[in-house]
């Protein structure tokens, strides 16, 4: 299931709150999720249930994934990287366009504050490559 899917699957009329909260759960198992999914997910989780477990462990989730810092070592990739300008100023030319592309694959490993346009601009500039 890929980020599109999640989109349709969230905004479908019929697809109930459990439907959901499901979704956004599964998807977070697989892959890094974005602040506003996971906001979603625990909003739908508190109209779904009251175990304070559950919710307190969906929060700890949520921030294990965007604030490593306060979960591992403070030299890891963390929410404040800032390499997003550096990877799309090598877009510019032809000779240093692949190693952008290699380094946007490397940007959406980690939770960072860019991680969704990381993951635009991956999207949409890994289909022009032309080798």
């Amino acid at each position: 299931m890929y980020l599109q899917d999640i989109r349709n699957a969230l905004y479908k009329v019929l697809t109930s709150d459990i439907e959901k909260a499901k979704i956004l759960y599964q998807y977070s198992e697989k892959f890094l999720m974005i602040p506003d999914y996971w906001l979603h997910l625990i909003t739908l989780l508190e109209d779904i249930t009251t175990d304070a477990t559950t919710l307190h462990s969906c929060r700890i989730l949520a921030l294990s994934h965007f604030y490593s810092t306060l979960y591992g070592n403070n030299n890891d990739k963390h929410i404040e990287w800032d390499g997003y300008d550096g990877i799309i100023s090598k877009c510019r030319t032809y000779d240093t366009y692949p190693h952008a592309i290699q380094a946007l694959e490397e940007a959406l490993t980690f939770p960072h504050h860019e991680l969704e346009m990381c993951y635009n601009a991956y999207e949409t500039l890994s289909g022009k490559l032309f080798f």
